[in-house]
C-alpha cells in the first residue's frame, strides 16, 4: 500500500474513534522522514477551546516534543481539508505538504465544511503549501454521518 494512503487512513481510524468518544470527526497524523512524529484529534468539545483542531493538535505535540515551531520537511494527513486557522498554522511551522481525504464538498452535507469561513476571510489561494486530496477506502459518509 503507498504510504501516502496509510498515513492518511490512519489519520481518519484516529477521526472515526474520536466520533465513537464523543468528539468531532476529525483526526491528523504528522509524518517526517517516513515516521509518525505526533498526532492529533480535534477536542473542541471536550477542552473547550476552538482551536483544539485536529491538525492543531498534532503540531502542538511536535513542535512541543522537538522544542522547535519550525517542522520543515513534515508532511501532515488530515482526514478533512484544514480549515484557515489550521492551514495558517501549517505555513508558519513550515509543513512541506498537506494530503487530506474529504475536501469541503465532501463536507458540505454533513455540515462539516468550512467553506463559510474561507468566504469570511476572503481566502482563496491556498496554494504556498502543496495540498493534495487522495482516494482511500473510506467515504465522507462512513465518517461524517451520525
Amino acid at each position: 500500500m503507498n504510504k501516502d494512503i496509510q498515513f492518511l487512513e490512519q489519520a481518519i481510524e484516529l477521526a472515526m474513534a474520536n466520533k465513537g468518544h464523543g468528539g468531532r470527526p476529525f483526526g491528523a497524523v504528522l509524518v517526517k522522514n517516513g515516521q509518525v512524529i505526533a498526532t492529533g484529534t480535534n477536542n473542541m468539545l471536550a477542552n473547550f477551546d476552538p482551536s483544539s483542531h485536529a491538525e492543531m493538535e498534532a503540531i502542538r505535540k511536535a513542535a512541543t516534543s522537538a522544542k522547535n515551531i519550525d517542522l520543515s520537511g513534515s508532511t501532515i494527513y488530515a482526514s478533512g481539508q484544514p480549515c484557515p486557522m489550521c492551514l495558517a498554522v501549517i505555513a508558519i511551522t513550515n509543513i512541506s505538504e498537506i494530503f487530506f481525504a474529504f475536501d469541503n464538498n465532501d463536507a458540505a452535507p454533513f455540515n462539516f465544511a468550512s467553506t463559510s469561513l474561507y468566504n469570511k476571510l476572503k481566502i482563496s489561494d491556498v496554494n504556498f503549501v502543496p495540498m493534495k486530496k487522495l482516494k482511500t477506502k473510506y467515504t465522507a459518509a462512513e465518517l461524517y454521518s451520525s
